[in-house]
């Protein structure tokens, strides 16, 4: 009862806390791994008998193979022994030799046997008995049959009499089971004999004696258990070799591996120890063997045993070291929210129930977030217009990384990787003297819009300036821009502009079909230089890029005036900079300066300003770019002298931006050669030095191919290869010392740059110089 009591009291009070919460569940999952790691191990157990299995099933097949090459070696040295007449001949049951001149083929034959016999280490003996004559001619000479029966050829199993009632037409070819031979110290042999040798086929015998003692050697080394037992059986179940040393014991596990064969059982008992059978077949040339392993399950488990062991011990170790880290790990992560908790409840005190007030204080932090949420994304669209718009008018590397989210948040879907952006300008009637004259023309604004964006695709609105918008179509890459431009131009055609006092005139322009954010930009140039074609005193309102326009003689400036442009802004050379962008105004104004030429003019040279930004990695304040692409989008078409003040002070800014880099750049070394001449054996890199010399990579190897003549990377690489040279001529240091102390910061590296520069290895011009300098 007592006992009752306290469990109650501890789960109705002291539970409450959440340091036991902690522990219970740190406990709980600790006795979760170690139900995985339990489970694993049985599984591990049972994959260790499925492996044992296989490896013996390897270990027979590899048996099998081994004797199947034997046996398959002699029955293919019949036809190298037949191409031999003289042991052809003495094979033939007609050939007799009962004179001298018919034993001319005997010392060839003998000699062709032995070569036979030598062909395999197995093979023991090779002999022919002319069962008529009572004659054995053998591999290592000739011998009367009863002698050489009684003596070189004994076998306890075939006596004389045996070989010479043999059968020969009904066994061309056979393996006989094996038999010891007195003779030869009980030396264990294997009769294979034939009466057929190719197409030739004889009354007498042609008998190979195979050595069985290699064979059960091997038995004996694919044995993966210490009681394991492995046979070889023949076709009627006679075993041919196994590990067992006692005949008597070899031949009833034979009959017992032969019967649970056919019975294909797997489990049964062997010398009354429980065992498991695993079996594999293999064809001999004209005959099939059984190959049989008894394993005992007592084997089995001894091997597991040290795996069982450990891995017991090592789940108490789990066990014991999951129950402190429990503990551990609740009173850290208690430690703190009991600090949260002192400060939600500071006046009353520990709550009863730590659980539901750390619950009622999350929800509570929950629903504030969601209300905070709510707020922010009603801001959501406006960061979107911000972004597209600094997309568009500033022509800056569009951060896809930054506009996910703010798609997202304004519940914004952009399915498809295409872009077509159209520009649509307003010109309104004087309001006269209303207090806030931008009201009605805003409304109007977003009523004439709203009528004109197409229902599909879809399409975004971003303010450009003021009565200046750019329609936004996400629209398939491979799709055409006259499917959009169709679109606008039926919604354009249905609105009743002319009635509307407020409205005197509008236009569009609208940009090819390109890919991504970065074909954006290019949709809007085009789309600005169609806007640009479409008269105020015309009656076209609406026009389509299609590229075939020509940019007027005036405006075009050549790509060697761009790269000087954007190579003196770099390097602030203001008097050169200047002088040229008058001599382009001035030529434009002799070509004779038209509206679309001022304004195409006025794009080419604020986008080589941009190009030097974007290689000098610098950015401009905001306002600088809007000054600078109003006059884009506005109908006012900029005379010469706008232009030229206008640029000068864009790139003003531009080199106002550059020149700090520029003044921090002279504080580099008078000459970049002497400091890569001195550091070449660092690890130096362009970042390296655009970084220590405040600059940026671009603009650093600018500076240094202009002092060198050649790129950074290759004078450094020449340069080292060079020092490496004269270490290989005038040093006996390695290799692997060498490429180290020139600054390359491995092996492969350092070889296949000095390959590429020199044509051959550093091994082999250190040995090239060292033959020419004897």
């Amino acid at each position: 009862m007592r006992l009752g009591f306290r469990i109650r009291q501890f789960i109705n009070g002291g539970f409450r806390s959440l340091v036991y919460r902690f522990l219970l569940f740190f406990l709980l999952i600790s006795l979760l791994i170690q139900s995985i790691n339990w489970i694993t191990y049985r599984v591990n157990l049972g994959y260790f008998q499925d492996e044992l299995k296989d490896n013996y099933a390897k270990s027979l097949t590899s048996v099998a193979s081994q004797l199947n090459g034997t046996f398959t070696g002699i029955y293919n040295s019949n036809f190298l022994l037949s191409l031999d007449p003289d042991t052809m001949q003495l094979f033939s049951s007609d050939y007799a030799l009962g004179t001298a001149s018919s034993y001319a083929v005997v010392p060839q034959s003998i000699r062709s046997l032995n070569r036979i016999r030598l062909m395999n280490d197995t093979v023991d003996r090779v002999f022919i008995y002319k069962r008529r004559e009572g004659l054995v001619v053998s591999n290592d000479g000739t011998y009367g049959a009863s002698d050489f029966f009684s003596r070189f050829g004994s076998l306890d199993l075939y006596s004389q009499r045996f070989w010479e009632t043999y059968p020969a037409a009904q066994h061309p070819f056979r393996i006989l089971p094996p038999s010891t031979s007195a003779y030869r110290s009980g030396s264990v042999y294997l009769p294979v004999v034939q009466t057929s040798i190719a197409e030739f086929r004889s009354n007498d015998l042609y008998v190979i004696y195979l050595k069985l003692g290699p064979l059960v050697r091997q038995l004996v080394d694919s044995k993966l258990t210490p009681n394991s037992e492995l046979f070889i059986l023949d076709d009627s179940g006679t075993p041919i070799a196994s590990t067992v040393t006692d005949p008597g014991r070899e031949l009833g596990l034979a009959k017992l591996a032969l019967q649970t064969q056919r019975e294909g059982r797997t489990r049964l008992k062997v010398d009354g120890r429980d065992s498991m059978a695993i079996y594999a077949t293999s064809q001999f040339v004209f005959k099939r063997m059984d190959m049989v392993a008894f394993v005992p399950q007592s084997d089995i488990r001894r091997s597991m045993e040290k795996i069982e062991n450990w891995g017991l011990g090592m789940a108490m170790l789990a066990l014991i070291a999951s129950l402190l880290l429990s503990i551990l790990f609740s009173l850290n992560l208690y430690t703190p929210l009991q600090r949260l908790m002192a400060k939600l409840s500071p006046a009353t005190g520990p709550p009863a129930n730590e659980y539901k007030l750390l619950d009622r204080e999350f929800h509570r932090m929950m629903d504030d977030m969601g209300t905070l949420s709510s707020n922010l994304s009603h801001t959501a669209p406006l960061a979107i217009e911000r972004w597209f718009v600094r997309l568009l008018k500033y022509n800056r590397a569009p951060d896809e990384a930054e506009i996910g989210p703010l798609l997202e948040r304004g519940d914004i879907v952009l399915p498809e990787a295409g872009f077509a952006v159209a520009i649509v300008r307003f010109k309104f009637a004087p309001l006269g003297f209303d207090a806030n004259p931008r009201s009605g023309i805003d409304d109007r604004l977003a009523q004439i819009v709203r009528e004109l964006l197409p229902p599909t695709p879809t399409s975004l609105l971003v303010e450009l300036e003021p009565d200046v918008l750019a329609v936004i179509a996400n629209v398939p890459p491979d799709s055409a821009a006259h499917d959009f431009y169709d679109s606008l131009s039926r919604e354009t055609q249905r609105l009743r502009l002319s009635e509307d006092e407020t409205v005197r005139h509008f236009a569009i322009g609208v940009g090819s079909v390109h890919r991504g954010y970065a074909g954006a930009q290019r949709s809007y140039l085009e789309a600005m230089k169609a806007l640009w074609r479409i008269s105020s005193r015309s009656e076209q309102r609406i026009r389509y890029y299609s590229g075939e326009e020509e940019t007027p003689a005036g405006a075009a400036i050549t790509d060697r005036e761009e790269k000087k442009i954007v190579n003196l802004l770099l390097t602030c050379k203001r008097m050169e900079l200047y002088s040229l962008l008058r001599e382009i105004i001035e030529r434009a104004v002799r070509a004779g300066l038209s509206d679309i030429s001022a304004r195409e003019l006025y794009l080419n040279l604020y986008m080589a300003g941009a190009q030097a930004l974007k290689q000098g990695d610098l950015l401009l304040p905001d306002p600088t770019y809007r000054d600078s692409m109003r006059t884009l989008v506005l109908d006012r078409v900029p005379a010469a002298d706008d232009i030229e003040e206008s640029i000068t002070g864009f790139y003003e800014q531009i080199m106002g931006t550059i020149g700090v880099g520029a003044r921090q750049v002279r504080q580099a070394p008078a000459s970049f050669k002497a400091y890569i001449d001195e550091h070449y054996r660092e690890d130096i890199h362009l970042e390296y030095l655009a970084e220590k010399f405040n600059t940026s990579a671009n603009y650093m190897s600018r500076l240094i191919k202009k002092e060198l003549g050649v790129s950074f990377q290759q004078y450094l690489q020449e340069l080292r290869i060079r020092k490496a040279k004269e270490m290989l001529r005038e040093t006996d240091l390695y290799v692997q010392d060498i490429w180290p102390a020139v600054g390359f910061t491995n092996r492969n590296s350092f070889i296949r740059t000095f390959k590429n520069l020199e044509g051959i290895s550093p091994i082999e011009y250190r040995a090239r110089c060292a033959i020419s300098n004897r």
